[in-house]
């Protein structure tokens, strides 16, 4: 379990470097807005899991928290997706 933890925790860090350094590559303004508009929606993104989370564990109890997890990642590709067809990404 704790190299579980370790390989996710290694994982979610060098996913933040890697989007910031995309972000900063792409020029899309100035780099410091960038950055806190980055990590303004990571956290937003905590934050919504974590309600989220809560209120399905109050609700269904945590066995229910796979389909919360399901339907989040489902939601991501379809939005990769979409994205991808009008060229955005």
């Amino acid at each position: 379990a704790a190299a579980l933890v370790v390989a996710w925790g290694a994982g979610a860090w060098g996913f933040v470097a890697a989007t910031q350094h995309r972000l900063v590559g792409l020029g899309v303004g100035p780099r410091p807005v960038v950055l806190a508009l980055n990590s303004s929606a990571v956290q937003l993104g905590f934050a919504t899991g974590a309600l989220l989370g809560g209120i399905v564990v109050d609700t269904v109890g945590a066995e229910g928290l796979w389909l919360l997890a399901a339907g989040c990642c489902t939601a991501g590709l379809a939005l990769h997706t979409l994205l991808l067809r009008k060229g955005r990404t």
